[in-house]
């Protein structure tokens, strides 16, 4: 049942990779909200 296509054209791998890049940007935005939220605490001080 193995087939010649590439990886790239395998329903799972776009799966695994698409759950892999909204993991990446994810944890990107949380590190920038993190980086934002922790200069305006302290300049309010």
């Amino acid at each position: 049942m193995e087939t010649d296509n590439p990886w790239f054209k395998k329903p799972e791998m776009m799966v695994a990779l698409s759950a892999l890049f909204i993991g990446l940007i994810t944890a990107g935005v949380s590190v920038y909200s993190a980086y934002v939220g922790r200069a305006y605490a302290r300049a309010s001080v």
